[in-house]
Formats: C-alpha cells, structure tokens, sequence
C-alpha cells in the first residue's frame, strides 16, 4: 500500500477510460475500507484530490458513477491502514442514453421556445451578476456568494436539457434520472458534452420568470445556479397541454449547467 500526502494510505489506485455514465464497482475483503473517490486523471496528477467519500462499515462493494468523460482515476483509502485488505475495481460500460431525434418544444412553436429558454438564460445570469436582483434567500439555505460570471449558452447542453424536457412530458416522470436510466451527466455526453454536468428541474410553470424564480427560491437549485465553478449552461422547456399522465403540469423545464474543461 501507497501513503498520501493527506496521510491515508492507498489500498487501490488505478486508471480506466471512461465516459460519463459509465459506472466503477469497487470490491474488497479482509478489512474495512475507509473512504474512496473517482475523478479526472489531471486533478489526480495535480494532486487535486476530491471527496473522499466515506463508506459505511457494514458493506463490502460499491458502485460509484463516471460524472466526466476520458480518463478516470478510482482510489480507496484505508485508515487505519490494513494488511489483509483485498480490493479490486472494475469498469462497467454504460450505453449512452439516446437523444430523441425528433426533439420540439411540444406545443409551443419553436420561436415560442427558444424566446423562453433566451428569457431563462438572461434572468440565470441575471441573478449571477447582480446580487440584488436575486429573490430572498430560503430559510436555513447557505450564504449566497458574491456576484459571479455569466455563464455561456452551450448548444450541447441545451440539446440535452431539451431531451429531458421532452421525455419528461412525453413519458409521465419528474426525475434527474430518466426512465432510460439516464443521469444528467450521461445525457450530456450523449449531447457532446463530457466533463459532467448538475441539472436542476421545474414543472408547472409557463414563464421564464416563474420557473426561474421557483430554483432561487429552492436551497439547492439556487445554489446550483450560483456556483462559481460553473462555466455554461444548456436549458430547455416543452409543454404539454393535454396531459393527462400522472405528472399534469404541462410545462416541464431543465437547466443543464457544466464546466469546460481548459484547452477543450
């Protein structure tokens, strides 16, 4: 076993090519295993470590999900440090998810749409930049940070959050995770897009303003749409009149956000 520089000790350390959505299977015996985390080779050589993620005492494998396409560092950490622990990872290959080759914004006509996704894009950048305009932070949520820099509108990302508003309407769901299996970052790369990606979801609303308005006024939509880390942003609405599934609310909304990665 290898020691780090956070004073841990290593019981796996090893690289696969990978693409978002693709999952890592982590299996070990023999004594507990403390803490793991996957991440991009680069942070990884840098020395940019990120989690670890605990793991609960009672279990001997996990499976872990690729957030960011090319190649992928898994490692494990054991502490106190173990003698007997036998681990091993694996890679499982995850189709990705297929983007609907028919994608519209339901009933409303394409410069319908595209009016509202720029009106969203604007009022989300809005918020980012000037401190005032954005609603009163919820109850318990974290302190907001400073003004921060405009996103970019990227034609991946939008591609992606439009898919998901689609199948949302179109197959009765309201979820992150689709009825395909598919995750935010997974559909992303799928779009073209492959340093991972968050999302936030909304339904019901009719305008930009309102849909806009009900992620500032969400802990974790508002801190998603106010990280500074962020870089550009895809977002896509589609609506539905007649909806007579379990889900009603006619209009469903994805916001896609994702960091490029330098040089990329």
């Amino acid at each position: 076993m290898e020691r780090m520089n956070w004073g841990l000790t290593f019981a796996v350390h090893q690289a696969f090519e990978a693409q978002a959505g693709d999952k890592i299977r982590l299996e070990w015996s023999g004594a507990r295993l403390g803490f793991m985390t996957i991440m991009a080779k680069a942070d990884f050589d840098a020395g940019r470590y990120g989690g670890p993620y605990p793991i609960a005492s009672d279990v001997s494998w996990a499976v872990w999900q690729v957030l960011q396409s090319g190649t992928t560092v898994v490692f494990a950490v054991v502490e106190p440090p173990g003698e007997n622990l036998q681990v091993a990872a694996t890679l499982e290959k995850v189709p990705l998810p297929e983007i609907p080759s028919n994608l519209s914004y339901g009933d409303l006509d394409e410069s319908q749409g595209k009016a509202l996704v720029k009106q969203a894009f604007t009022l989300t950048n809005e918020r980012r930049i000037n401190v005032a305009a954005r609603e009163p932070r919820p109850e318990g949520a974290p302190a907001d940070p400073g003004s921060v820099p405009a996103l970019l509108l990227d034609d991946r990302l939008c591609v992606a959050a439009q898919a998901h508003s689609l199948n949302m309407a179109e197959l009765d769901f309201f979820d992150h995770r689709g009825k395909d299996g598919s995750s935010p970052s997974s559909r992303a790369a799928a779009a073209g897009w492959h340093w991972g990606a968050g999302e936030n979801i909304s339904a019901g609303h009719a305008t930009a303003e309102g849909a806009i308005r009900s992620w500032m006024q969400s802990s974790g939509h508002r801190w998603n749409m106010l990280r500074a880390e962020y870089t550009h942003i895809g977002l896509g609405v589609y609506c539905k009149m007649e909806d007579p599934g379990t889900h009603r609310y006619r209009y469903y909304w994805a916001m896609v956000l994702g960091t490029q990665q330098e040089g990329a």
